[in-house]
């Protein structure tokens, strides 16, 4: 299928969903153009090291125990909601 670049640079193959590996490298691109090659200073960074195996067992351990918040909300009702980056990951295909 073709991949198309949108104006945002956002890159779509049709209907197509990422994979999760395809989104953690993503990831990993943006964060050493911004600079944040740190996971101690980015959960998403860290998540999507471990997801790929880059990581040593220490830094492994410390990324298992975030979730990477997206973002947060609060209805009308006055109920709290999230998306996480793991929950993210979760959604998509292998």
């Amino acid at each position: 299928m073709l991949n198309v670049v949108k104006e945002d640079g956002i890159s779509t193959r049709g209907n197509e969903m990422m994979t999760r590996q395809e989104l953690c490298l993503a990831i990993l691109e943006r964060e050493m153009i911004v600079g944040t090659t740190n996971v101690y200073k980015s959960s998403i960074y860290a998540i999507a090291m471990d997801y790929l195996g880059r990581l040593n067992e220490h830094e492994s351990e410390y990324a298992k125990e975030r979730s990477g918040c997206l973002f947060s909300y609060t209805d009308q009702k006055g109920n709290y909601s999230s998306l996480s980056f793991r929950e993210l990951l979760n959604l998509l295909p292998e």
